[in-house]
């Protein structure tokens, strides 16, 4: 008996990490990290470029005529209006820009030095939690692998212990009722 449960805690262990290291290699695979915002950031850099060759007191109008016309929640504010410390308005002014996130999703905030001392922001909508649902799903096939994988392990057993059983009985059978 004591054969058998090493043998078991042994495949037990065994499949664990095999299968762990199945499911890390299948996650791994086909996961490129990558920029969320790098369109939008095009976008940004963009939009600055068009609103550098466009007269300061026109660029308001010209901003709501790209948001109209692509689509997006874009404006144009002073820096001023915006309650962030030195650091993160500095930040803005980076090729890459400020990215926040409230509840309704992310923003991007740029601004440069034609543009100051206003800045371009931009509404950017919050993605579906893909990674997450990704974790469920590759939690599941392990504890199914898992259990697929006792299963090969504990079948043959369960078969000689139901002939066992079925011996047992016979031998009990025989013993109250007699010998025939």
């Amino acid at each position: 008996m004591k054969k058998f449960y090493i043998s078991l805690l042994g495949s037990a262990l065994l499949s664990i990490v095999v299968l762990g290291w199945l499911i890390d290699a299948f996650s791994q695979q086909a996961h490129i990290p990558q920029d969320e915002f790098s369109v939008q950031n095009k976008m940004m850099m963009g939009f600055s470029k068009q609103l550098a060759n466009t007269p300061t007191s026109e660029r308001s109008a010209y901003v709501k005529q790209l948001a109209n016309e692509f689509g997006l929640s874009i404006d144009y504010k002073l820096n001023e209006s915006l309650a962030l410390p030195p650091s993160l308005l500095l930040q803005m002014h980076t090729p890459g820009g400020l990215i926040l996130e409230d509840q309704q999703g992310f923003y991007m905030l740029y601004s440069n030095q034609t543009l100051n001392p206003f800045h371009i922001s931009m509404r950017l909508d919050k993605r579906a939690d893909t990674e997450q649902r990704n974790d469920i799903f590759l939690t599941l096939l392990f504890y199914a692998g898992l259990c697929v994988f006792m299963g090969f392990i504990i079948a043959p057993l369960a078969k000689r212990l139901t002939v066992l059983n079925e011996a047992a009985k016979k031998v009990c059978i025989r013993q109250y009722t007699g010998p025939n």
